[in-house]
């Protein structure tokens, strides 16, 4: 190499754990917000249960920062994307098996929301720190 060639680093684009946030995503876009409103106004027959389900779900959200944060005190990043890609496959079973049960309606509600909101605050971090550590090791090493 001579003094004026740069040396970029081979940086990879896509990785198959990226796809548990495409699920994710999709997961919620179309089975949370397109099809559990109208399946709770089916079973309850009242729109305001399928209100307050959603509401409820909704709240979890607010748990995204404090997830975060332990995410970061403690590295556990990739545990609690499992964890919450888990939590969401749960939820939806339990939505499947809660048809009877009001209070497993709410039980539901919370798993899902708290679920939502650790994929949500931990998985585009992750995915982007991944890609960045990799770039900064190699221009730490391509500078020495």
């Amino acid at each position: 190499m001579t003094s004026t060639e740069v040396w970029a680093p081979q940086v990879k684009t896509f990785e198959w754990w990226m796809l548990a946030n495409f699920a994710v995503g999709a997961g919620y876009s179309a089975f949370v917000s397109l099809l559990i409103p109208p399946f709770v106004k089916e079973i309850r027959g009242d729109a305001s249960a399928a209100g307050v389900v959603m509401a409820i779900i909704a709240l979890g959200a607010l748990l995204g920062p404090a997830l975060g944060t332990f995410a970061d005190k403690y590295s556990a990043h990739r545990p609690l994307l499992v964890l919450g890609v888990g939590g969401m496959a749960l939820a939806f079973v339990m939505l499947a098996i809660s048809a009877e049960s009001t209070e497993l309606f709410a039980i539901d509600a919370i798993v899902m929301g708290v679920s939502i909101a650790a994929v949500s605050a931990v998985g585009p971090v992750f995915i982007v720190g991944a890609r960045l550590t990799r770039a900064r090791t190699a221009v730490r090493t391509s500078s020495s």
